[in-house]
């Protein structure tokens, strides 16, 4: 059915993309084609007809990465809202694909595989991510930039629920695996890109909010003492 969209859609030709993105699919048909509801219709099929907490989980990373594709594609043509929107419906997506693997993993799955492939996606993604980022406007920007945060936080989140005598082997793996793809993320950042650091998963913005609810729950503690 994908294929079937995807000709219709270059036959219609508007709103359409070219593949032309380095690890992400070709998204095919983009928000505001007229036909872009038969696309999400396909999708929504396809996820209930897959079976098993890791099968959705994969099927809801790869929408995640073809709504990547689209928000690229969207603020490379000037469609700023379009192109927000794309990149915020990537990141909850991903949180889908997160929580769908969750689930396997308390029935006792085997989910160290998929756990190690998000955490390897997030860090190629965030190049994609900084791309848009240079592409829309100043009053988008801000935007883009917590859904590179919270990218970075779903890669830590996701090597930290490798079982834990796996974690290590694993962490060093993807560490190897995006070798190339963080060397590109520290050339962005000296450019100035607001990009996290991916080892560490958080921003300063995210230690002072954990900081002010710990103190929020000691002071909640220490309510009820005389």
């Amino acid at each position: 059915m994908k294929k079937a969209l995807l000709i219709l859609s270059l036959i219609l030709v508007t709103g359409t993309a070219s593949a032309h993105i380095e690890d992400l699919p070709d998204p095919g048909i983009l928000p505001g084609n007229p036909f872009y509801f038969l696309d999400i219709l396909s999708e929504r099929i396809g996820i209930f007809f897959t079976f098993g907490d890791v099968k959705k989980a994969e099927k809801h990373l790869d929408i995640a990465a073809e709504r990547l594709a689209e928000a690229q594609i969207l603020a490379e043509q000037g469609k700023t809202n379009r192109a927000e929107k794309a990149a915020e419906k990537y990141q909850r997506r991903v949180d889908k694909a997160l929580a769908k693997i969750e689930e396997a993993k308390k029935d006792g799955k085997d989910t160290d595989r998929i756990f190690e492939t998000i955490a390897e996606a997030m860090v190629k993604h965030q190049a994609v991510l900084a791309k848009v980022y240079e592409q829309v406007p100043e009053a988008a920007k801000e935007a883009i930039q917590k859904v590179m945060e919270k990218s970075a936080r779903r890669h830590e989140t996701a090597l930290e629920a490798i079982s834990g005598e796996k974690q290590k082997e694993v962490r060093d793996r993807v560490k190897e695996e995006t070798k190339d793809a963080e060397e590109h993320l520290e050339e962005l950042r000296e450019r100035g890109i607001p990009i996290p650091d991916m080892k560490k998963g958080r921003t300063n913005d995210d230690t002072k909010d954990n900081n002010e609810n710990n103190n929020n729950k000691g002071k909640s503690k220490d309510a009820g003492k005389p």
